[in-house]
């Protein structure tokens, strides 16, 4: 592989930017995710365009590219003055197969040269090697073999209709329940999930029919996850054994979870349960800081959500736990928050560049930035994460800005955001 780092066609030859890519071809499935429009152009080199698209491979995933892999597509056009200028045409969210070289420099990531298009707008699960290739990947996340689980429905979904699908190739849906694996339903043994189903024509046909009912109880055979922290709590259905029984016992249960409730911490105040996307959380808003204004004190407030606990969803000890820590010491911990802001924010001269509007750039003082910031959301996970939002009081247009805190106080990410 060449040390050089990639040159996107700056200044250079054609022949300088042909040597950067390797001698052999290779065959890729693409979802091109930006294409040429009108009003647009592309660097011109003598008589011809270097013209490019960006892809994504949605089931190309791993830890660095949880939304899959992506990267860029060049190749050199002469410009049409009818119709479409750079051929060949891509479609923005369309699917082609295309043979490409690999880009050989340092770091450069899913870059390509095209050669040709082999197939246009194409199905990605018409494509047997990448259906079952898919197919098998997400299979393995999931136990062998199946255990039988009855199951309280929280929500309403017709499989057969739901549009969402697994890495483009088939049909997927789930459906969140409550249930109990000893079905003793006593507190701390109450199991939350979601109920994983593929749908399809080929191999998922039989699941396309299946309905489940907001507030009913099924019983099925289904394989647990093995992954992560969703081994606790996600299941691939296997099989329907029973529908709408009569389990008063789990309805009441799974009703009274679903209504949600209070809870309430001390110097804090009461906090409302509420239902998200199948997990309870305890939600309140406080007062973070007062500043004061040209018509009087103004409050700050800060949302917090924290996750409740696993087994017994009516209640968040462990979390709560890790707010009083964070609150017994607010200056200290807010303090760290902003002191690590400012730090991979600011310049080299210690100030810190501002865009408070389009063309609106200053530089600031750490200081003054330190002293508009507060902190306005805090989530805290069932793992003990803490994600925090700060608001950067439109020192940044719109945006704000997250942090990601383990529990040992280290920060595992940040950056702005929205």
């Amino acid at each position: 592989m060449s040390n050089k780092k990639f040159n996107p066609g700056v200044d250079i030859s054609k022949n300088e930017f042909l040597s950067q890519f390797g001698t052999e071809s290779v065959e890729l499935i693409i979802k091109v995710s930006y294409a040429w429009k009108k009003g647009r152009s592309f660097p011109k080199v003598g008589d011809e365009y270097l013209a490019r698209i960006n892809y994504k491979i949605p089931w190309e995933v791993d830890e660095a590219h949880p939304m899959g892999h992506m990267g860029t597509v060049y190749w050199y056009s002469r410009k049409r003055v009818l119709g479409y200028p750079f051929t060949p045409r891509f479609k923005e969210d369309c699917f082609y197969r295309i043979r490409a070289k690999k880009c050989i420099c340092e770091e450069c990531g899913g870059i390509y040269l095209l050669e040709e298009v082999l197939g246009s707008e194409i199905k990605p699960e018409d494509d047997s090697s990448l259906y079952n290739d898919v197919v098998s990947r997400y299979l393995s996340r999931f136990a062998e073999s199946s255990e039988e689980l009855t199951i309280y429905s929280e929500t309403d979904v017709s499989v057969g209709k739901e549009k969402m699908k697994l890495k483009e190739v088939t049909g997927f849906s789930s459906c969140y329940f409550i249930a109990s694996e000893d079905g003793s339903y006593s507190a701390g043994n109450v199991l939350e999930g979601s109920l994983c189903i593929l749908h399809d024509k080929k191999q998922f046909k039989e699941y396309e029919r299946l309905v489940f009912k907001k507030g009913a109880v099924y019983r099925g055979l289904v394989k647990r996850c093995l992954e992560g922290s969703k081994a606790r709590r996600s299941f691939l259905l296997d099989s329907v054994v029973e529908t709408d029984i009569k389990d008063d016992a789990l309805k009441a249960l799974g009703k009274n979870i679903t209504d949600g409730g209070n809870w309430k911490v001390e110097g804090v105040g009461d906090f409302t349960v509420k239902r998200r996307n199948g997990i309870s959380e305890a939600w309140t808003e406080i007062v973070w800081k007062t500043v004061k204004t040209e018509s009087g004190d103004s409050d700050k407030l800060c949302d917090i959500n924290l996750a409740c606990d696993a087994g017994s969803p009516l209640t968040a000890v462990r979390t709560t736990e890790i707010l009083k820590t964070i609150l017994s010491d607010k200056d200290k911990w807010e303090k760290m928050i902003y002191d690590y802001m400012a730090d991979e924010t600011a310049g080299d001269d210690g100030t810190i560049e501002t865009w408070e509007g389009e063309d609106d750039f200053s530089h600031i003082t750490r200081e003054e930035f330190v002293s508009r910031l507060c902190i306005s959301t805090i989530n805290i996970d069932s793992d003990g994460l803490v994600e925090v939002f700060v608001d950067l009081d439109d020192m940044f247009t719109d945006h704000c800005y997250w942090i990601d805190i383990y529990p040992d106080g280290e920060i595992s990410s940040h950056g702005l955001a929205g």
